[in-house]
C-alpha cells in the first residue's frame, strides 16, 4: 500500500469505528506504528487502520 507523502499518521478504530484515535501512533519512515501499551489505554481489541480515502470504493 503506498500512501501519499502527506499521509504520515494514520489513525485506529476499534472493531465498530466508533472510537478513533492517533495516541501511540508515530511515523518512523517508511513505516507507520502504533505503540499498543498506548493504543490499549484508548481501544479495546481488535482495533484496525483506517485506510485513507483513496483506499475506500464508492457504494
Amino acid at each position: 500500500m503506498t500512501l501519499m507523502p502527506e499521509q504520515t499518521v494514520l489513525p485506529l478504530v476499534d472493531k465498530s469505528s466508533r472510537q478513533e484515535i492517533t495516541a501511540g501512533v508515530s511515523f518512523q519512515h517508511p513505516d507507520i506504528i502504533a505503540n499498543a501499551d498506548v493504543v490499549q489505554q484508548y481501544l479495546s481489541e481488535p482495533y484496525y487502520w483506517r485506510l485513507p480515502k483513496q483506499f475506500k470504493r464508492s457504494m
